[in-house]
């Protein structure tokens, strides 16, 4: 399973979390409670997107999404 540490970010009160995996972008995106939206982005380009009900679930979400692209 892939893992990434990610940063807290807070834009003018957007709150998401950001990553970097290998060339990948992740956002899981924390601006609405028990809607956790996270994105997977290569050069500018969304690779994979989805929606869960918490961070833990975005993360796991994600990891598993990474395991499946080249690196």
């Amino acid at each position: 399973m892939a893992r990434v540490t990610y940063q807290s970010k807070d834009d003018a009160g957007h709150k998401f979390w950001a990553a970097h995996s290998g060339r990948y972008v992740i956002w899981i995106d924390a601006n609405r409670p028990g809607v956790y939206k996270w994105l997977i982005s290569l050069e500018g380009r969304s690779v994979r997107k989805g929606v869960a009900s918490d961070r833990d679930q975005a993360d796991a979400a994600v990891s598993d999404a990474l395991d499946e692209f080249p690196r």
